[in-house]
């Protein structure tokens, strides 16, 4: 769930100093790391770990019932809790739904948390919440359709501007802010321009906005020497890329690659998938690569281009044990077999999902 390895995984250098200390993390920490552990090994979540989750779920409702009476005295362990429950539905299925209701209570609890000062809550734990709540709601755009566009771009121009003057220390989930800031836009601007071009309009706004956020995503470079910062920034660099050149598509005068008969959509995959076959399973950026792999398995046509990347998400699945990237291949592989080329866009994940009522998480 982290880029950061050994010592510096924000999960164990924060989380369980902070478990030790008080019950109703140490309960939801304890049924994350059983529904984990039973899906690594293959085996039935046992029993006590339920009993866990049950204690962090009534836990959760009580300390909430507390603040909204006034006592503010719960609010960290609530706001840690929902983001360790948050993560742990990732792991379980058809949880979906579950882990974006937890998302939602991060969302309240986090503002609330601050005003909260130094002493209350630490900056080391406070930048990690903060990273790890973008991180997640970014993500979980498609996720939670249009309806939530208002609100998630809302917090992305309060999140993202702090986010970036953060010391790179805070780079934890695989979180490059100054692309992750740009996911939202990419999302809506890709929306109106297919909009626009299917009603016949050649250069409407949408579309002059979709070029200008593509020229200011192809000008990104990494101001770090870390090596996952930068494989982690390339990565996010191509899938942006590739959601909006998708939406530009139809347009095929326009996305004719120079000097080859490939559309830029099917030359960023080709990118993609060189960049991937360098890239191992267990690289540390592996963890945040499910949603990259969404958006490029709903932009493929071409069989080569899917195998490789239902290959890669099976390989993760297995390595990590994580049920949402599970779901995720199982989405794309439905999309396929629908063997419709209007539906070879990310704009479809949505409302795939929709129609046929799932919540698949791409993180």
């Amino acid at each position: 769930m982290a880029v950061c390895q050994g010592n510096r995984n924000p999960f164990l250098a924060e989380l369980v100093p902070m478990a030790m200390s008080n019950d109703l993390i140490l309960h939801a920490l304890l049924a994350l790391s059983g529904v984990h552990q039973a899906d690594l090994a293959g085996l039935p979540v046992d029993q006590l770990t339920w009993v866990h989750y049950g204690q962090a779920i009534q836990g959760q409702k009580f300390g909430l019932t507390l603040m909204a009476q006034g006592d503010k005295e719960p609010l960290v362990p609530l706001l840690v809790t929902a983001i360790i429950l948050c993560a742990t539905e990732t792991f379980r299925l058809n949880a979906g739904a579950q882990a974006l209701s937890h998302l939602k209570a991060v969302r309240v609890l986090l503002h609330e948390a601050s005003s909260l000062s130094n002493s209350q809550l630490g900056p080391d734990t406070r930048a990690f919440l903060k990273e790890r709540y973008a991180y997640i709601m970014t993500l979980a755009h498609i996720s939670m359709g249009q309806e939530s566009d208002l609100w998630v771009q809302e917090d992305i121009a309060q999140l993202f501007p702090t986010s970036r003057a953060e010391p790179e220390s805070h780079f934890t989930s695989g979180c490059v802010h100054e692309l992750f800031g740009l996911v939202p836009m990419v999302s809506v601007v890709a929306r109106r321009t297919r909009d626009e071009l299917q009603r016949g309009i050649g250069l409407g706004e949408a579309v002059i906005e979709c070029w200008r956020l593509r020229s200011i995503i192809l000008s990104w470079q990494p101001r770090s020497d870390d090596e996952v910062y930068s494989l982690c920034g390339q990565l996010y660099q191509q899938t942006l890329l590739v959601y909006l050149e998708s939406a530009l598509d139809s347009d095929t005068g326009c996305l004719a690659s120079q000097g080859s008969d490939l559309s830029l959509t099917e030359k960023t995959l080709d990118d993609f998938i060189r960049f991937l076959k360098m890239v191992p399973t267990d690289s540390p950026i592996s963890t945040s690569m499910c949603w990259p792999l969404a958006i490029f398995g709903s932009c493929a046509r071409s069989t080569e281009h899917r195998n490789f990347i239902s290959r890669r998400l099976e390989e993760l699945s297995l390595m990590y044990a994580t049920q949402s990237v599970r779901d995720t291949q199982r989405l794309l592989e439905m999309i396929w077999e629908q063997k419709d080329p209007d539906m070879a866009s990310p704009l479809c994940l949505a409302d795939f999902m929709k129609k046929e009522g799932k919540t698949v998480l791409f993180f």
